[in-house]
């Protein structure tokens, strides 16, 4: 196990990963004319809330055609989304009648990502994952740590967010450093679920939008899922249970310090939430 991470964490530095097999096998598909259909599901979030395993199971339904590979970052990625329609669609796979296809990206924080798929993709179904978010947001600081992405302790990264993901819309519009500081070093803002559901509810409508809590669907996996295909209106199937996905190529626990101050930042978000959904919350 020590030496498979060691291997992954060392083709994450160098480059090596399956991301970069889907952008240039997308890149030849679109040169080639081979383009498939707009993703009918998006999992737009939250990250580090178990999107892969959900995409996993989805993948394994008749109906879906699973994408090149899960993430496009096509919407949040101003480089990306500069390649244009056919390019997402290359990403995409060919559809029989009756088949739908899905790409689980988690760009739901982001503000030009909502504006970009409202654009492109606007019938899609847009499911969110969520988990506690503090354990959430220490997940997300050990995946950028894995990643050689993070120089500061945990709880000075909170502390100092706001100033360091500053980020004027114009400036989301392109790559460059303050728009790569936002997606990378969000851990805060990402975990404010309730700011998110309401922005994407006020563009594509509450009917278009599920949230699923990571908790519920580890516990109870077929009433979740079953729940989940009669909002997608897939026909009913056996899925099985989540598969372990993500593992961490760094561990640790969260310092008592950066939980408390997390959990008392997250509490008016939490009340939000509550009240947005009319239920309690799993971590709660």
């Amino acid at each position: 196990m020590k030496l498979m991470r060691m291997a992954r964490r060392l083709a994450y530095k160098i480059g090596l990963t399956g991301e970069n097999y889907g952008t240039w096998a997308a890149h030849l598909k679109a040169a080639s004319g081979r383009t498939g259909a707009l993703p009918g599901i998006m999992i737009v979030g939250a990250k580090k809330c178990g999107t892969t395993s959900l995409h996993d199971l989805l993948a394994h339904h008749p109906s879906v055609k699973a994408p090149l590979i899960k993430e496009s970052h096509f919407f949040e990625n101003a480089r990306r989304f500069g390649w244009g329609e056919k390019w997402y669609r290359a990403w995409m796979p060919i559809l029989a009648v009756g088949e739908v296809t899905l790409d689980s990206t988690p760009m739901m924080y982001h503000r030009a990502a909502l504006r970009r798929v409202a654009q492109i993709n606007p019938e899609a179904k847009y499911i969110f994952v969520l988990r506690d978010p503090v354990k959430r947001a220490y997940s997300h600081y050990l995946h950028n740590v894995a990643r050689f992405r993070e120089p500061l302790p945990f709880l000075e990264a909170c502390v100092q967010e706001d100033v360091r993901i500053a980020c004027q819309d114009v400036e989301l519009e392109t790559e460059n450093t303050n728009s790569l500081a936002y997606r990378n070093y969000s851990y805060v803002l990402q975990g404010r679920y309730a700011d998110h559901i309401r922005a994407w509810q006020g563009v594509f409508g509450a009917d278009r939008v599920k949230v699923v809590f990571f908790d519920e669907l580890i516990a109870r996996p077929a009433p979740v899922l079953a729940d989940l295909l009669e909002f997608l209106e897939l026909p009913a199937a056996e899925l099985g249970a989540p598969p372990h996905s993500n593992a961490r190529l760094v561990d640790g626990e969260i310092p008592p310090e950066a939980e408390d101050w997390l959990r008392q930042t997250y509490r008016a978000s939490d009340d939000d939430l509550r009240a947005l959904l009319n239920r309690d919350l799993p971590w709660r």
